[in-house]
Parts: C-alpha cells; sequence; structure tokens
C-alpha cells in the first residue's frame, strides 16, 4: 500500500479488505483456499461489481475465475472506507 496513506488509513483498508474476502466467502462467493484475489472497485463510489480470484500466484489466465456479485449483495461489497480515502487525496 502506499506511503502516502498513513498508519490508520493503511490499517482500515487493510480491514475493509479482509471484510471483504470474509463477507465472499460466506456467501460461496469466494473459496476458502485461495492464493490470489482482485476486486473490480469503482474508487469514486467502492461499489464492487465483480471479483477475481486464482488458486496460486502464478496468476495463469486458464486458472483464473470471474465472479459478479449478485445484485441481492451489493451492498454488502462497498469499500466505502478506501473511497472516502482516495477521494479525499483526489480533492473530490
Amino acid at each position: 500500500m502506499s506511503s502516502n496513506f498513513t498508519k490508520r488509513e493503511q490499517e482500515a483498508m487493510s480491514d475493509e479488505f479482509f471484510n471483504m474476502m470474509t463477507t465472499g466467502i460466506h456467501y460461496g462467493l469466494i473459496p476458502k483456499k485461495i492464493s490470489e484475489i482482485e476486486f473490480d472497485v469503482d474508487m469514486l463510489t467502492g461499489q464492487v461489481a465483480f471479483l477475481e480470484y486464482w488458486p496460486s500466484s502464478t496468476r495463469k489466465p486458464e486458472e483464473s475465475t470471474r465472479v459478479q456479485i449478485p445484485a441481492s449483495l451489493l451492498d454488502k461489497f462497498n469499500f466505502t472506507v478506501a473511497s472516502e480515502f482516495l477521494r479525499r487525496r483526489w480533492g473530490e
């Protein structure tokens, strides 16, 4: 994470990331044993529409799994902390 963020901001964003992973596992969108994950985040709103994961850190395209967040769960996948910090940094 960028050193442009304070320690408190870095910890808050890290907590938010791990909460999203836990939520994804809880709702069966992410398996418990993965190596790599990406959330497609609209950084202005924090909303996640898709996530993608891989079983290994090599990120082979054929091992990628892309998951659309169901509409009924969209409210549970929102990076509000990260998007607020970034909006402040960008002056928006």
